[in-house]
């Protein structure tokens, strides 16, 4: 049936069929993903690693998660998320919540492997051509047979279980939408997509959901310009995920002087092939630290210094790396902050500076001032809205901001900028009117 189902509804993708369907597959075609590094996208190798793990993920033989109890379901990658997940979902609807981790999803048995292992076959059969004569898309394409497996999977999980609705908290993947449309045509179950604090243009061009909830306020311009790609009913206003972290640190006095940039760790990623994202995002991201130096030696009675990225400092040999990449941009070693989190502790800076970062809306949310600066990045990365009050893109507008920002406080920050929307005050009063 599920495979009958890729096929019908890939025809209807073809001949125009239903809306569902069509947005479906043009979430599946598209040719990013975060799990294909950049430059590997026509890679024939990139599809024999995922034929692999397809394989792989068949022939699994440890013990599957317990079947669903609940009638609501949070869906992420990792069980790590669940206590998170599951707490933020509860506040939100005040409905029980269990958890469900994609990666941990296994057959049930020989029978249940032999089956899969048939339907993947002909599936690649199927796909042949397309791997063959898609170009940029190959490596893309080469995902949709273990994403099938893994809704397969899913779905013989949930089969009996009494669960109503999903609330997917990383459907950014490009096979995120064909496994919603199943769920919804297919399994009469809702389907509630959650989106990090981020630009949804960026990995939500395509999107099949019951309820999308938009979680930053500049989310809904972006929504806006969309929706008429999309297949969604309805949207919701609510907090990013972990806020209950976020007001808990709210209201500390921050650290007078200090600006922190948050680093994005692209550079790092780049460097060691695992990079999905474009060289203007590096190159920006550097001069936006050049930006930050400068200012400093324009206004030495500030401090400077620069947060690393989790992804810079998870291991010993990438920390020596990250040390050495720094101070070759004149960053001392004294400024490169490698034992701080950011979201345990946003007192210790008083503005916070990023190319991008979820982490400074993390900060917004709790009431600390944060500033955007991106040199070279296009003029709607951010779509409209306030949140362009506080994104610099030369250096000259950046230091100006820069300055304006140390000199007020957080509540005149927010006022000043229209901004408070972005608090988390803001979204408490919208939940008690509820």
């Amino acid at each position: 049936m599920r495979l009958l189902f890729l096929i019908g509804t890939f025809l209807e993708y073809l001949f125009r069929g239903r809306h569902g369907s069509v947005v479906a597959w043009r979430s599946a075609l598209s040719p990013f993903s975060f799990r294909v590094p950049q430059g590997e996208e026509r890679s024939f190798g990139r599809v024999w690693t995922w034929m692999r793990r397809t394989v792989g993920l068949v022939l699994r033989t440890w013990p599957p998660p317990p079947k669903p109890v609940l009638t609501q379901l949070a869906v992420d990658w990792s069980a790590k998320e669940a206590g998170s997940r599951t707490s933020y979902l509860e506040d939100r609807t005040h409905i029980p919540s269990g958890f469900l981790a994609l990666e941990d999803l296994v057959p049930t048995g020989f029978l249940q492997r032999v089956a899969l292992m048939l339907q993947v076959l002909l599936l690649y059969m199927l796909l042949l051509p397309l791997l063959i004569f898609s170009g940029r898309r190959r490596a893309s394409i080469g995902l949709i047979p273990f994403d099938f497996v893994r809704l397969c999977l899913m779905d013989d999980l949930l089969k009996g279980a009494p669960v109503k609705g999903l609330t997917w908290f990383c459907a950014y993947e490009k096979g995120s939408a064909l496994y919603a449309w199943y769920f919804i045509s297919e399994r009469g179950l809702t389907m509630t997509v959650v989106p990090s604090p981020n630009p949804i243009r960026n990995f939500y061009t395509h999107v099949v959901a019951s309820t999308f909830v938009l979680t930053i306020p500049f989310q809904e311009d972006e929504y806006n310009v969309l929706r008429a790609g999309w297949e969604v009913k309805n949207t919701l206003h609510w907090p990013m995920y972990g806020t209950e972290g976020f007001v808990h640190v709210g209201g500390r006095t921050t650290a007078n002087g200090v600006i922190g940039f948050l680093s994005s760790g692209n550079w790092l990623r780049r460097q060691i092939g695992k990079n999905q994202i474009s060289d203007l995002f590096f190159q920006a991201e550097e001069e936006a630290m050049r930006w930050c130096l400068s200012f400093q030696t324009a206004h030495p009675e500030f401090t400077m210094q620069v947060l690393l990225h989790p992804v810079e400092k998870n291991k010993p040999e990438r920390l020596e790396l990250c040390l050495g990449y720094y101070k070759e941009l004149g960053f001392t070693r004294d400024a490169i902050v490698t034992d701080v989190v950011t979201r345990e502790h946003p007192e210790l800076l008083d503005v916070a500076v990023s190319l991008y970062s979820s982490a400074t809306f993390e900060r917004m949310h709790g009431g600390y001032k944060g500033l955007f600066a991106q040199p070279g990045m296009p003029g709607d990365y951010f779509m409209s809205g306030d949140i362009t009050n506080i994104i610099a893109r030369d250096e000259t507008s950046f230091h100006a901001m820069l300055l304006d920002a140390m000199q007020r406080s957080a509540e005149d920050f927010f006022r000043h900028h229209g901004l408070q929307a972005y608090r988390w005050e803001h979204y408490a009063a919208m939940e008690r009117k509820r």
